[in-house]
C-alpha cells in the first residue's frame, strides 16, 4: 500500500497512462508527424488539467467540480488516494508529455 503522500506519483503515471492512449490513437489516424503530435498532446493534457485542477459545471443549479481518486487494485473499496494540495494536472502536462514522447518516439 503507497502513503497518501504518493498520489502525486499516481497521478502522474495515470496522465501519462493517458497521454500514450492520445498518442497511439493519432498514430492510428494518421498523424504521423511526432512533433504535431506532441503537441495537440500538450495542449490537450493542459487544457483537460487545467478543467480537472479548477473548473467546474453547473447542474439544476449546483455546482460540481471533478476529483480524481484513485483505489488500491486488490485492497478492497475502503482504500483510497485522495489529491493533494500537492500536484496539479495542468502543471504537469508538458513534462509528463515529454517523458511519453522520449520513451515512445524519441522525441
Amino acid at each position: 500500500m503507497l502513503p497518501s503522500s504518493a498520489w502525486t506519483y499516481v497521478a502522474a503515471e495515470w496522465q501519462c497512462t493517458e497521454v500514450s492512449r492520445l498518442n497511439k490513437i493519432l498514430k492510428k489516424h494518421g498523424v504521423d508527424d511526432v512533433t504535431v503530435r506532441k503537441e495537440i498532446c500538450g495542449n490537450y493534457f493542459f487544457d483537460s488539467g487545467n478543467a480537472i485542477d479548477s473548473e467546474s459545471v453547473e447542474v439544476d443549479g449546483a455546482r460540481y467540480r471533478t476529483q480524481l481518486v484513485f483505489l488500491a487494485d486488490g485492497e478492497g473499496d475502503d482504500v483510497m488516494y485522495l489529491p493533494t494540495d500537492h500536484f496539479a494536472f495542468h502543471e504537469y502536462a508538458f513534462g509528463d508529455v515529454d517523458e511519453v514522447f522520449e520513451t515512445e518516439d524519441g522525441a
